[in-house]
């Protein structure tokens, strides 16, 4: 489909516009962080290891289904409108409402095939649980399509205040719950629940009604653009977890204290992760935007730019984390779980970097077209995965789990990374992987021989990220004109 050019949007804004939105979507990112991570330890020491792990894998198996129902419909949205030179009323409602009957279909399977996923995750009598999950399946997949046609209509304001009412219900509900004395394995999935009726709220009146309206007006390209994005996230979706389930299905005779430790370290591991809906959210309509108007370059600089951020920012933060892994899981969850930290040394580069920037890959080839591309090497990494898992979690259990996770989503970045450099013409510039993976390297030995424990390692990780950024600024990874981007108005 030919995409219409904008005559109102200047194409030396798109840039500019891209990074305020940024700032809006990583204003929402922080506080949904934060809000995880009270949710996560409050949860952790209220459960215990093996109350946690339970509600680890029915929270997982909630999640998984959430995102791969998707498919691909909300990123196609995205793109579509952005397209479009005028508002486009009735293309976000066709898209609203089929992702509604969608969504309601996984909503009854989910809840129909309970016993069937309790018993396959070895958790004897959660068949309830599992039940409780399937509730939030149409409330999450609302709020998620609402988000994106205000992303597509480049509203990231509203989107962001919308992150933010979905990430601090699941905060404030945990902190409820162990206040009033109410914290069960069903009331924590409730909280979840809430979450995303809140989040919906948020983002109801800036959509419009119209949005609502149930409509079907020509859904054949809607559909045949989510197709290969549905594909795609499919298997981003099953290689993120085939860690854990393989944990859960292969490793029966594992002890629940192992799985609740590989749990815990996931749980932080994963918290990057909300990096990849940041950029995916700003990636997707800003290419869209930029290949639309014929301006390569900004597609360049903007695939440049995702690269250098993780990069420079997120690898030095992980290197940060594995150097004190254990100290940070002890902290944060209790002395109970400091055994996980051999886990989280792994997992923080597995799903913390990798999967991050194989979504971000993947949304800068939604934006260009190429979903379909992205698909065939996500899933040649997801068959990898498999491999490695069966391979190795049998004899080393969660050490073999993440370490098969680290290797699966090395390779799923690269293919996935290639794709991108045939499309746009660039990924990252060598200089800059050069001396992020120096200074990574740095930060890590620092971390490990710092001699911080307890609340001392909140001050210590903060005064070696601040060390980085100053060493980036010498060796001029950060410059004055990152600075006058973040300060360059939109309007």
């Amino acid at each position: 489909m030919a995409s219409t050019v904008r005559d109102d949007i200047p194409p030396e804004r798109i840039g500019a516009t891209a990074v305020r939105g940024a700032v809006w979507q990583m204003a929402g990112f922080v506080c949904l962080t934060l809000s995880s991570y009270v949710m996560v330890t409050l949860l952790a020491r209220g459960l215990g290891p093996a109350g946690y792990a339970v509600f680890g894998i029915a929270y997982s198996a909630m999640q998984t289904s959430e995102l791969i129902l998707r498919l691909g419909l909300p990123q196609a949205l995205s793109k579509l409108i952005a397209d479009r030179p005028d508002p486009a009323p009735r293309v976000e409602a066709t898209g609203v409402t089929v992702s509604m009957a969608v969504y309601l279909a996984g909503f009854a399977a989910f809840f129909l095939g309970a016993p069937w996923l309790a018993a396959f995750f070895n958790v004897p009598d959660a068949a309830p649980l599992f039940r409780i999950a399937a509730i939030d399946l149409p409330f999450f997949g609302l709020y998620t399509m609402l988000a994106h046609v205000l992303l597509g209509r480049r509203d990231f304001r509203t989107s962001a205040i919308g992150t933010c009412g979905y990430g601090l219900t699941k905060g404030i509900g945990a902190i409820l719950l162990l206040a009033t004395g109410h914290l069960s394995l069903e009331t924590a999935i409730l909280v979840n629940v809430a979450a995303s009726i809140v989040g919906l709220a948020l983002q109801a009146g800036a959509a419009g009604s119209r949005t609502f309206l149930p409509t079907l007006e020509g859904p054949g390209t809607l559909v045949r653009l989510a197709v290969p994005i549905a594909i795609a996230d499919i298997g981003t979706q099953l290689l993120l977890v085939a860690d854990l389930w393989s944990l859960n299905a292969l490793g029966g005779s594992i002890p629940a204290q192992v799985k609740g430790d590989y749990l815990a370290a996931l749980s932080l591991a994963r918290v990057p992760n909300l990096l990849a809906f940041v950029l995916i959210s700003i990636m997707v309509p800003s290419i869209a935007r930029a290949l639309a108007t014929d301006d390569r370059p900004a597609a360049q600089a903007l695939t440049r730019g995702a690269s250098r951020f993780l990069l420079v920012l997120v690898l030095p933060g992980c290197a940060l984390v594995a150097g004190s892994a254990g100290d940070i899981l002890a902290l944060l969850f209790g002395e109970a779980y400091r055994g996980g930290g051999r886990f989280l040394a792994l997992l923080i580069f597995a799903q913390g970097l990798g999967f991050t920037f194989v979504s971000a890959f993947q949304g800068i080839l939604i934006g260009a077209g190429g979903a379909d591309e992205g698909a065939r090497r996500v899933f040649m990494a997801l068959g990898i995965a498999l491999v490695l898992n069966l391979a190795l979690v049998p004899t080393l259990a969660g050490i073999g789990a993440g370490t098969a996770a680290v290797l699966a989503q090395l390779a799923a970045a690269l293919l996935v990374g290639h794709a991108v450099r045939r499309r746009i013409g660039a990924v990252a510039e060598l200089r800059v992987v050069a001396l992020a993976l120096a200074g990574a390297v740095l930060v890590g030995i620092a971390s490990h021989l710092a001699p911080g424990h307890g609340w001392l390692v909140l001050l210590e990780l903060p005064l070696l990220f601040a060390a980085w950024l100053g060493l980036a600024w010498l060796v001029r990874l950060i410059g004055r004109d990152d600075l006058a981007l973040l300060r360059r108005k939109a309007g």
